[in-house]
């Protein structure tokens, strides 16, 4: 049912995810064309159908139509978490960085990660960071212009925090406080760490993560 959904055309997973991803946002065909940077006649045979299943709705303002993931649709909530598991911001930032044989771990973290989670009192909104963590020995410059690519498509800031393995097993060792902070929440894992193509929050032990480096 999940593959099914989803399909295997990359302009349905695009279209899915950036709806999904920001069901607050609502977006006009060209624009989605410029952020996705499929031909505009694949994004409207999408979103038509999006549409005629209920998931979209349409709204119109002067000569522009938008549209907007549908909320009161009554599988809104297992469709957003499908997307979120698997083609949604998580997976879209693992792609883009999983071909860099540098990383040795990379997660997400903090507000969005917490808010996925259910933690009581975390809001996630349309002007949120996605707060990532990334371990190893990467191509810095790389890494920018493919997070840049990310935040214009996701339409969030994407805050990285980088380490070298040396310097974040230091770090661990001191029992540094934002990371004793950062896994005293759950976290999505990317890339290392048993991930699978199901991207879910979970809480990682200091000690296991630890256990893990030492070992790679």
């Amino acid at each position: 049912m999940l593959t099914g959904f989803l399909g295997r055309s990359r302009v349905r997973r695009a279209v899915l995810s950036i709806f999904f991803s920001n069901p607050d946002s609502r977006y006009y065909q060209r624009q989605l064309e410029k952020i996705l940077g499929h031909p505009v006649s694949a994004i409207r045979r999408e979103i038509l159908r999006l549409e005629r299943e209920g998931f979209l709705s349409r709204s119109r303002e002067a000569n522009v139509v938008y549209f907007q993931a549908q909320r009161s649709h009554p599988l809104f909530n297992e469709v957003s978490s499908i997307i979120t598991k698997t083609v949604g911001i998580p997976g879209q930032i693992r792609d883009a960085l999983k071909r860099d044989r540098g990383i040795t771990f990379a997660l997400v973290f903090g507000s969005y990660s917490r808010f996925l989670s259910g933690e009581p009192d975390v809001s996630w909104t349309a002007q949120s960071d996605i707060d990532l963590l990334i371990v190893g020995d990467m191509d810095l410059g790389m890494i920018s212009l493919k997070l840049q690519s990310l935040e214009k498509r996701f339409g969030h800031s994407v805050s990285p925090t980088l380490y070298t393995v040396e310097e974040f097993l230091a770090r661990l060792k001191k029992r540094d406080d934002f990371l004793s902070d950062l896994f005293s929440h759950n976290v999505i894992p990317l890339i290392g760490m048993g991930t699978s193509e199901i991207l879910e929050p979970r809480r990682i032990r200091l000690e296991e993560l630890e256990a893990s480096l030492r070992g790679s």
